[in-house]
């Protein structure tokens, strides 16, 4: 089905109007006025496209000021912009997996943040058995803060099931919570603390409830920098 035009609350087929439940639109950002006029003059200040690496001698200032803005809104040390939410995944499994063997992934989770030998978390309903062999490593668990056809946000009471010695990195996708979950938004990357856990990092496409073209990731500041030096981003 083809329409002319972005689908607001309704769409207009063949001269009727439907209501539209459809999409990722979550807040309706894309067509409304105010937001839309804000882009606008945005566009006016920094263009349409500025196609140029993020590492050359001439920078735009936004990106900086967005991406610390972004961080103190979460409650993390620092993030990183990107062009999609599928990149932000790309680029923090394809670094992990250059420093860490190990992956585990949650039931459907999004293949953003799939690496290639990843485990499932679960089998035949309990946790997979390498994860609470004697074995000590470091491991990476990928998971949706909200999986594409739940309302709920994702328990992560199984990380108290795993022994302390293994060293938990947990990836989180919050494209479908991110604007509309937590306190004004944030999601629920700062309210998971685990004792388990020796580092988060989030990633997420801004093009769900924020409305914007991009992704973002999130994260300690010493992974954020790290990611900066990766060939995909540089």
């Amino acid at each position: 089905m083809q329409i002319n035009k972005f689908p607001d609350r309704t769409i207009t087929i063949e001269n009727k109007d439907y209501l539209y439940f459809g999409g990722t639109a979550y807040l309706g950002l894309p067509t409304h006025p105010e937001f839309q006029e804000v882009l606008f003059q945005s566009i006016k200040k920094w263009g349409t496209f500025y196609g140029s690496s993020r590492s050359s001698n001439i920078k735009l200032a936004i990106y900086n000021q967005f991406e610390d803005f972004f961080a103190q809104q979460i409650g993390a040390e620092a993030s990183l912009t990107v062009s999609s939410g599928t990149l932000a995944g790309k680029l923090v499994i394809d670094y992990l997996s250059t420093k860490i063997q190990t992956f585990f992934h949650y039931p459907k989770t999004h293949p953003a943040i799939l690496a290639q030998k990843s485990l499932p978390l679960f089998k035949d309903g309990n946790l997979h058995s390498k994860l609470l062999d004697d074995t000590q490593e470091e491991i990476v668990i990928s998971v949706d803060a909200i999986l594409g056809l739940e309302v709920k946000s994702t328990s992560f009471d199984f990380l108290e099931q795993i022994p302390s010695h293994k060293k938990i990195t947990l990836v989180i996708d919050e494209s479908h919570s991110l604007g509309i979950v937590g306190e004004n938004g944030k999601g629920i990357f700062n309210t998971i603390s685990i004792d388990r856990i020796h580092q988060k990092i989030m990633i997420s496409s801004l093009g769900k409830a924020l409305g914007l073209s991009g992704g973002i990731i999130t994260g300690e500041k010493k992974i954020i920098n790290k990611l900066k030096e990766e060939s995909i981003f540089v």
